[in-house]
């Protein structure tokens, strides 16, 4: 982005290693969602999105593994693009991803008008730009569209009317175009979180609780996580909880989990 004239402005806030929904940590403490002050920004990278979004800045570059660029996109109002894993170099990150995670994460850009997201994505792409054939013209009435409206979980909170109507005000435009749209369901999505944790399980990368004590050891998330009660830890909760959520992943039938994220990228394949 630089060698192509972007001007760097600011690294921006992430939550402790970069890793959760809200961008919060001991340093700089929370950043707030820009449109409402009670509500939080999203994340990882909750805080590029919130600068873009109070026009801090035009654009600027996130990380994505789980959400991190389409979450804080999402909450703060401005658009993003989750490429491709592989498309843009990771060189760089910290912490590291293993070749594993390689294949989850992605550097894509975020910005103010989705115009941008073009011109950005090329440049960035590098070399692999010219696979993603962005400057090819596109026939509408050729695409299809598929969405959801739920994931089957009662436990999560169900879509909201105003995103369900927003959905179905863009299958509508798409329809007018003469693309064809169809809803469907996966039933795999209801175990989406399960999915995602035994695809990100790596014996290879060091556990975020050696993270947290810089490598050196570890640290005891569950004796952290009462001591951050009384405000005693020098963690976050949010960071403590992935540690947790690590030592869940244990029992969390693994096989089981494979399998069904294999079955549903078989069937999305059939489907495109």
């Amino acid at each position: 982005m630089r060698k192509s004239g972007a001007i760097f402005i600011a690294m921006t806030n992430i939550p402790e290693l970069g890793m959760w929904w809200d961008s919060y940590n001991k340093l700089y403490g929370r950043t707030y969602n820009p449109y409402d002050k009670s509500r939080i920004c999203g994340g990882s990278s909750g805080g590029e999105a919130a600068l873009i979004s109070a026009a801090g800045s035009v654009f600027g570059v996130g990380a994505d593994i789980g959400g991190s660029i389409r979450m804080p996109c999402f909450f703060c109002g401005i658009f993003g693009h989750k490429t491709t894993p592989g498309v843009v170099s990771t060189d760089g990150m910290y912490p590291e991803a293993s070749p594993k995670r390689q294949e989850l994460l992605s550097i894509g850009p975020m910005c103010r008008y989705a115009c941008d997201l073009k011109p950005m994505l090329k440049v960035m792409a590098g070399s692999s730009g010219a696979k993603l054939e962005l400057d090819k013209a596109v026939d509408l009435k050729k695409l299809r569209f598929y969405y959801m409206e739920s994931d089957g979980n009662s436990f999560h909170t169900p879509i909201q009317p105003e995103i369900r109507d927003a959905i179905h005000k863009v299958i509508g435009h798409f329809n007018k175009t003469g693309a064809s749209s169809k809803k469907v369901y996966f039933k795999q999505f209801k175990y989406g979180l399960e999915m995602w944790l035994t695809a990100m399980k790596d014996p290879t990368t060091p556990k975020t609780a050696r993270h947290l004590a810089n490598l050196k050891g570890e640290i005891n998330p569950l004796v952290e996580f009462f001591k951050s009660l009384v405000g005693a830890s020098n963690h976050t909760v949010c960071a403590l909880t992935l540690c947790i959520s690590e030592l869940i992943a244990k029992s969390v039938n693994r096989k089981r989990f494979d399998e069904m994220r294999q079955n549903l990228i078989q069937e999305l394949h059939q489907l495109l």
